[in-house]
């Protein structure tokens, strides 16, 4: 595996982290020449530094040039927005993993991406009412009534999406207000009663933004599949091994 490119992602990247948050990433990566065009195959690599929940704790998944891109051509948010974070959540970059997140950025901010983040939207919604939880959470939870972490999700992937289809870009990282809204959701500054309904509030938000979006549709199949043969051919042609650097997740 050859990683190309590589950011912080969650609570850090979303700007809603607090002082027991852990450390999340995600990447890109070439397999070797015979997972490319043998019978060896590589989607993804999972990181774990094995510690306990909270500050000390780092893992992450690298995907595979291709399944990354294939992923983008689901509309999979969570792994479109690491093409859009800002620089300085960069761990680990070369100059084809740069050219690779400016393809994402440029080709896949589509209607498409709606569906996804309305179902991830609605899931959480779904969980934050489940009372089943252990240790801390499940003290929270009891005292709440609801889960704030989960409220907190359904939230902010609702203001993304919103954002997506209104503007026609992805802000992985939230703005000052709706970031503290975040933080104030899961601190339980809202009732139960009133997160619910702040988050039919911004549900319909999200729905008039997509029936208004101006974005296109979906992105283009053939485009990407163009551009995925040409950065793979020249990987093979080994125009890039000098860009190769030890990548350290931790």
């Amino acid at each position: 595996m050859k990683t190309i490119f590589s950011t912080f992602v969650g609570s850090k990247l979303y700007g809603t982290n607090t002082v027991s948050s852990d450390t999340d990433f995600k990447g890109i990566a070439f397999g070797e020449h015979d997972e490319i065009i043998g019978l060896k195959t590589f989607e993804q690599q999972e990181f774990n530094n094995q510690q306990p929940d909270g500050p000390g704790k780092c893992e992450g998944t690298i995907f595979a040039f291709d399944r990354y891109i294939n992923l983008c051509l689901k509309g999979n948010p969570t792994v479109i927005e690491l093409s859009f974070a800002d620089k300085s959540f960069w761990n680990h970059t070369t100059q084809i993993g740069t050219e690779i997140v400016e393809f994402v950025k440029n080709n896949f901010i589509t209607k498409a991406l709606f569906k996804p983040y309305s179902a991830y939207h609605r899931a959480q919604i779904r969980k934050l009412q489940s009372m089943e939880r252990t240790g801390k959470r499940a003290e929270e939870v009891k005292a709440l009534g609801y889960d704030g972490k989960f409220a907190s999700h359904a939230f902010r992937l609702a203001r993304q999406c919103t954002i997506v289809m209104k503007e026609g870009t992805l802000r992985p990282t939230l703005d000052d207000a709706d970031k503290q809204i975040c933080l104030d959701i899961r601190s339980g500054k809202f009732t139960k009663e009133e997160a619910l309904t702040l988050l039919e509030d911004v549900d319909k938000q999200m729905y008039d933004a997509y029936q208004a979006s101006t974005i296109p549709s979906a992105p283009d199949f053939n485009k990407s599949n163009e551009f995925v043969m040409k950065i793979n051919k020249e990987y093979l042609e080994r125009k890039f091994d000098s860009q190769f650097t030890e990548f350290k997740p931790f």
